[in-house]
């Protein structure tokens, strides 16, 4: 029970998370030795079979849990790493300066090596390279999410067009070659770590994928590419799973790049809907209402991040309003109590519905003392 409940409790900075990461996979091997030395001095009789079976059971369900809280924990110093990258390099990205004086990505290589720096102190205080492999692979989607919600931002501003382009750069082809030049950058630092852990390279080349159609989506609408938009939507469409937010994606892509084609696109993403619903991979939209599970770490799911970016559901479209700072509390402590919240609803349904019903027992007795008074006149 304190387990399940009191977690995230111990996550209160990236010491902390890493603290609590050795801890619980120090617990999976302590209970797998307990165990272990308990069924072997106590030789249990052939009546007692179902017992041992159930203790095997239960204690590796045990072992399970303390496995996987050690991987989320790890992985939650995502959230301290992206901090000071959200409150001090966010404002940089996509800006005038990033596209105009920063002629080598001096931007994406800030967010590199801030990461590079925190990932040296995380492989030291974590204890095992397993969870250090779980740690860069988080970093690995952390990025990727962090760096599509800046641009979807650049996009969203309310500012004035450029009046030489019409758009939100001064120069389209220009800024297309930072973001191509800032994705290489990002990769290749991941890449590199890959040498040493190669089933990292799986995880980069999925997660890297969906900015790599953005691109082609982006070379597409400022004319740097001749392939068909027709093609990529499907592309985009795997990665969100969600029809509406397909469409909006496409369109601030081509908000950014090329305005007076927004209306065509738009167009294009309607005709297309049929064939993008009926795919047989795409999630169903009424997965996404669902609670996160308890082993989901926050801020690691682009799917979910655009999803409550363009406020799907009417209860999203928060996030990308908060500053860097409170985005990282949103994450930090508004997920974490979704499963308490949700304990909270279910109990006070189940006491409006007793409310509910001793409201209707009262209202029948009162009825009845009225029918009795009546009678007796």
């Amino acid at each position: 029970y304190k387990q399940t409940h009191f977690r995230d409790r111990c996550l209160q900075d990236l010491e902390s998370c890493c603290a609590a990461s050795n801890d619980f996979f120090g617990m999976t091997e302590t209970a797998d030795e307990v165990v272990t030395r308990v069924l072997n001095k106590y030789q249990l009789r052939e009546n007692r079979r179902k017992a041992k079976s159930m203790l095997r059971k239960k204690s590796q369900d045990l072992i399970s849990l303390y496995s996987s809280d050690a991987v989320y924990s790890a992985q939650m110093t995502h959230l301290y790493v992206f901090e000071p990258i959200c409150d001090r390099i966010e404002q940089d990205l996509f800006g005038e300066k990033w596209e105009s004086s920063f002629t080598q990505n001096e931007v994406a290589l800030s967010i590199v090596r801030t990461i590079e720096d925190f990932l040296g102190d995380i492989e030291v205080y974590l204890s095992n390279d397993f969870i250090t492999k779980k740690v860069i692979d988080a970093l690995v989607s952390a990025t990727v999410v962090f760096y599509v919600r800046c641009l979807l931002l650049k996009a969203r501003q309310k500012q004035w067009l450029h009046k030489s382009t019409g758009c939100k750069f001064i120069d389209p082809q220009r800024a297309v070659t930072r973001i191509s030049g800032d994705i290489v950058a990002m990769k290749g630092f991941f890449t590199d770590l890959a040498d040493r852990m190669p089933a990292l390279s799986r995880v980069i080349e999925k997660e890297f994928a969906v900015l790599t159609a953005i691109y082609e989506c982006l070379c597409i609408g400022v004319g740097m590419s001749n392939a068909d938009i027709h093609d990529f939507v499907p592309v985009l469409h795997k990665i969100t799973k969600h029809y509406d937010v397909t469409r909006n994606l496409v369109c601030d892509m081509y908000a950014l790049v090329s305005p007076k084609d927004e209306h065509r696109i738009r167009g294009l993403v309607a005709s297309m809907k049929k064939d993008l619903v009926s795919f047989p991979d795409v999630d169903s939209q009424t997965g996404h209402t669902q609670p996160p599970e308890r082993s989901q770490v926050p801020g690691l799911s682009l799917e979910n991040m655009l999803v409550d970016f363009y406020d799907i559901h009417g209860f999203g479209g928060r996030l990308h309003k908060l500053s860097p700072k409170h985005m990282i509390d949103h994450l930090q402590h508004g997920v974490h109590v979704v499963r308490e919240k949700r304990d909270e609803a279910e109990s006070g349904e189940d006491s409006s519905v007793h409310v509910k019903i001793l409201d209707s027992l009262q209202d029948l007795r009162a009825k009845s003392m009225r029918l009795e008074r009546r009678a007796s006149f």
